[in-house]
């Protein structure tokens, strides 16, 4: 099972502990998913820290709810007693503990390695617009990182994470490369999008004329309208945008065409300082087009997942869980 799986198989012991506290079957059979697997141990540990902290303290985090303009908050079902489910005692509890210490220790090394590495980056949420001295501009999108590599024979951009908008001042004598996963752009002169959202790198350009290359698949050139995406696994598509429309993300708007909930929502993530997990996958497969206001990620959840009969939970103000009805 993949991490996101666990994640969602967490999530939904979650909410079916929350609905039948009181249902012995229910919780044999989550001890049984416990007992099957460490893995299902250490996303059950991550989803059991955020139960505590609503029943230790849900007035405190309601209160706040309430009070964030736009807040999304379905009436929860009242924290379960600590013997039902999410709490555990003994030897059980502690091995818990020393999974979850461990297991945050591992998800902080990829952050702390990008750190190392980003010579720019920026937070969710948050945009960035880097000058270059060779007088290039680039916009980090939220949740983004680059490192640059500039000499007197080349200009190379590596994308780290995210997304970027480059405004690139041509210079014959030195290239300018923006290399992003397995995909390599070299400039012609011009404007352009980079970015890496979910498994699928991508590459738009708004004016302007680009060269795209990827492992296993010729090269490509781009001008204004056109776009190339690939993931690794995956040679290089093309097609074509209104330009004006590319690289919308830089106004905080999300343009979902040709995309399905679940990428969609991969749109999202960058813009929500939090995790945001889907537990119902024939709704996170559905296609979906309009225009998305990231400044909001719970608002422009519910209205991404309402019409197509999904909802919303705030668990906290950092997990937002997406469900069928």
């Amino acid at each position: 099972m993949t991490e996101e799986s666990l994640r969602l198989a967490a999530a939904d012991w979650l909410v079916r502990l929350q609905e039948r506290p009181d249902d012995a079957a229910l919780k044999d059979a989550f001890d049984d998913w416990l007992d099957a697997d460490a893995r299902h141990v250490i996303a059950w540990a991550r989803m059991a820290e955020t139960a505590d902290a609503i029943a230790d303290g849900e007035p405190a985090f309601r209160d706040r709810w309430d009070a964030a303009p736009g807040a999304i908050l379905p009436s929860l079902p009242a924290p379960a007693p600590r013997h039902a489910g999410w709490r555990f005692h003994g030897r059980r509890r502690l091995t818990i503990a020393a999974v979850a210490a461990v297991c945050v220790g591992v998800l902080a090394g990829p952050s702390l390695l990008l750190h190392l590495r980003a010579d720019h980056r920026t937070g969710a949420g948050e945009t960035l617009m880097v000058a270059m001295d060779d007088g290039s501009h680039i916009r980090l999108g939220p949740d983004s990182a680059i490192a640059a590599s500039f000499d007197k024979g080349h200009r190379d951009i590596r994308l780290l994470s995210g997304q970027a908008w480059f405004e690139v001042r041509p210079d014959k004598a030195r290239p300018f490369r923006v290399m992003a996963g397995h995909v390599t752009t070299s400039v012609l002169g011009t404007g352009f999008d980079v970015r890496m959202i979910g498994t699928t790198t991508s590459v738009a350009v708004r004016h302007g004329r680009v060269r795209v290359e990827a492992r296993g698949t010729p090269a490509r050139e781009l001008t204004a309208g056109q776009w190339a995406m690939a993931t690794a696994d995956t040679a290089l598509k093309t097609g074509t945008e209104q330009p004006d429309l590319i690289g919308a993300w830089q106004s905080g708007d999300i343009l979902a065409r040709r995309l399905t909930i679940a990428a969609a929502i991969d749109e999202l993530r960058p813009w929500f300082g939090g995790h945001i997990i889907v537990t119902d996958a024939s709704l996170a497969a559905r296609p979906i087009s309009g225009i998305y206001h990231a400044n909001d990620p719970a608002k422009a959840l519910e209205t991404m997942v309402y019409p197509y009969g999904g909802r919303v939970t705030r668990i906290t103000p950092w997990l937002l869980i997406v469900s069928g009805r």
